[in-house]
């Protein structure tokens, strides 16, 4: 079962232990087997991956579920974020890149840049690191290289 579905411009989320008999069609955007719903917040629906992948993959597949990896408008988006990777008790990937312009940090959205969360010493660049996570715990922002699987967050608009 699928967990998150949208029907014209209403949101219907579905629980397993709920049975709903509907005479229309519906669009599926979300595969729970790839991914938990963690709540919403500003009428944006969050899920984490139930899988570690590898960060250009975690964007694609985003992607692929209609969404995006997280980004990160202000602290009390960040204090979210931070919540869901302490719930997993792992960092996760967010949404934050700067492999065209070494040193230009980019939402994978293309919004604008407003707010900021690095640990001390970050962005570093060491080993040309481009993309961004959020340590779990600290809720700092680290730069790494990408390659090595993360769980992410998953936002859906």
């Amino acid at each position: 079962m699928k967990g998150f579905y949208e029907i014209g411009n209403a949101t219907v989320v579905v629980r397993k232990e709920r049975t709903a008999v509907v005479n229309f069609a519906i669009a599926e955007f979300v595969d729970d087997d790839l991914f938990d719903f963690w709540g919403m917040f500003r009428w944006h629906h969050y899920y984490v991956s139930k899988n570690a992948w590898p960060w250009l993959d975690a964007r694609l597949l985003s992607v692929q579920q209609h969404g995006h990896m997280v980004t990160i408008a202000d602290a009390s988006e960040d204090s979210l974020v931070l919540e869901i990777a302490n719930s997993c008790g792992t960092h996760v990937a967010i949404g934050f890149t700067d492999e065209v312009i070494e040193g230009t940090w980019v939402w994978v959205t293309g919004e604008p840049v407003t707010y900021m969360y690095w640990a001390p010493g970050e962005p570093n660049n060491s080993n040309n690191e481009d993309y961004a996570m959020l340590f779990v715990n600290y809720g700092y922002w680290n730069d790494y290289a990408g390659e090595v699987p993360d769980r992410f967050v998953l936002e859906v608009e």
